[in-house]
């Protein structure tokens, strides 16, 4: 939970899921993107960090996104190769349901994740 102030904006960034990889181009797949609500001052609220692609034989290969430690809500995302959902994604009534927030298969993209606001 997070406090809000009224009369005040705040800049909500919906980040999307990593695109896939094209063995027939060359294109490797790409990271997820970061989701976040900031306030006009430059403070942090909320933060999620976009997973990281698979297929790059890097240290950061198909790993969750990263955290904001200077964040009111962030946490560490888990890894696209244990299968699991988003937290919470079994609740999400849209399009994808259960896939909500889910790494992609080998060669393809991760789903978009979620937030819920409330007034």
């Amino acid at each position: 939970m997070i406090s809000v102030t009224p009369g005040t904006l705040y800049l909500i960034n919906v980040g999307g899921g990593g695109g896939g990889a094209n063995l027939l181009n060359g294109k490797e797949s790409d990271d997820g993107s970061t989701s976040s609500m900031t306030s006009l001052d430059g403070g942090t609220l909320i933060f999620a960090g976009g997973g990281f692609a698979s297929g790059h034989l890097t240290t950061t290969d198909g790993l969750g996104g990263s955290s904001d430690p200077a964040a009111a809500i962030s946490h560490s995302g888990i890894s696209g190769f244990s299968g699991g959902a988003a937290f919470g994604a079994n609740f999400c009534p849209g399009p994808l349901g259960i896939e909500t927030g889910h790494g992609g298969p080998q060669l393809g993209g991760g789903q978009p994740g979620y937030v819920l606001l409330t007034w």
